[in-house]
């Protein structure tokens, strides 16, 4: 994969996190103002972003409650963006992730009920993947379309006759389908596309791919939590198979599912909220890409990624090691090292200097992103070079 590929999927992942809740529409002034609202996309990169790389909504992610969340905590954006100059156009889902940075009820559906009980007790989170799948029925529907196929995850002591089941500790786990669906749009017959996802969304994102392989052709997974841990019963493989009967044919194992891993310039003392308190099996290769002070969330993750892919801009034959060996040689504190390369990259291309008032730490945290001013100024100055 690409630099420049890399850097647009951690965007995209990053732009997932937007929450669309109360919007009346989609437009790309009203998309960046919200990012930048929430602290996603400082105003500078979400004007890239949504105007001049023309990335936008596709049909209505929320739930039927009005939600970007749905009851089991899922948050799901289907992006595309038009094809210019003889290229194809692009589609891609890109699927949230736990919501760490304050204590509420969205932190604990995907920390507590997805990250820890169902993945550390099942080996996979069932119950969102359950709504992402339902998610991805209500795009392939043409917007309005009624008697949409909804899947719904029951569990009892006595299961439907003839039913598939999936039993833990004595319970049985099915699926039951209803056609109480409506349609958003979004998917024509015949679209592939890519998903993305962060923390749980990798996770998520990885289970899609594999449930729906002809729709998804690749995964891209940022911190992603794994699957069947040690801690699990292992039943991924066995939860997975309950969606054949409903017309899905997941692959026997996982493919094409590139994750990738934020790793700070002191190699493995890294904490992540999700990834290490729940180990487990990986998805695919995984590469570790070094960032300044390092934290879980995806936004530093993504400063980061835009200094990768602006020296593979300068030098195409640059591998993800040497950059980060460049990052880690800007500055003796890590805290500081995106501003320092930045700084040095701007005075080449540009020939001038930045005054030390251009530039200002982030100051992210194991479950913040930074001062969204700070980051302003940092993507400012990086867009300047383009």
């Amino acid at each position: 994969m690409s630099f420049a590929e890399l850097y647009k999927y951690v965007k995209l992942a990053t732009a997932g996190y937007v929450d669309l809740t109360g919007l009346l529409q989609f437009g790309a002034e009203v998309l960046e103002l919200r990012a930048a609202e929430q602290s996603r996309f400082p105003a500078a990169l979400g004007r890239q972003f949504f105007t001049t790389d023309g990335w936008a909504v596709l049909g209505d992610p929320r739930h039927t409650n009005g939600s970007h969340n749905s009851a089991s905590g899922l948050a799901a954006t289907l992006f595309g963006k038009p094809g210019t100059n003889g290229n194809p156009g692009e589609k891609v889902l890109a699927v949230r992730g736990t919501e760490g940075s304050e204590v509420n009820a969205a932190l604990y559906l995907d920390l507590v009920q997805a990250d820890l009980s169902e993945i550390g007790g099942f080996g996979i989170a069932i119950s969102q993947l359950v709504d992402l799948v339902n998610l991805v029925f209500r795009h392939q529907a043409a917007q309005g379309e009624t008697g949409v196929l909804q899947l719904s995850l029951k569990k009892g002591f006595i299961p439907p006759s003839g039913a598939p089941v999936v039993s833990v500790a004595g319970v049985s786990h099915w699926l039951e389908g209803h056609y109480n669906g409506i349609g958003v749009g979004g998917l024509s017959p015949g679209d592939t596309l890519t998903v993305v996802g962060h923390s749980l969304g990798g996770h998520l994102a990885a289970m899609l791919h594999r449930l729906m392989p002809d729709q998804f052709t690749q995964a891209v997974a940022f911190n992603s939590a794994r699957y069947d841990p040690p801690s699990s019963q292992g039943l991924t493989s066995q939860f997975l198979s309950l969606f054949g009967q409903w017309g899905l044919a997941p692959s026997g194992g996982f493919n094409n599912v590139s994750m990738f891993d934020s790793e700070d310039q002191a190699p493995g003392d890294d904490i992540s909220g999700v990834s290490s308190l729940i180990t487990g099996s990986l998805y695919g290769p995984l590469q570790a890409v070094i960032t300044e002070t390092n934290s879980h969330v995806i936004e530093p993750f993504m400063g980061s990624l835009a200094l990768h892919a602006l020296m593979a801009r300068m030098n195409p034959s640059l591998s993800l090691t040497e950059s980060g060996q460049i990052l880690q040689a800007m500055s003796q504190r890590e805290a500081n090292s995106d501003e320092g390369l930045l700084a040095a990259l701007y005075k080449v291309l540009k020939g001038q200097a930045l005054q030390s008032t251009d530039l200002t730490e982030f100051g992210a945290g194991l479950f913040g992103a930074g001062d969204i001013d700070a980051r302003q100024k940092f993507y400012v100055k990086l867009l300047e070079p383009n």
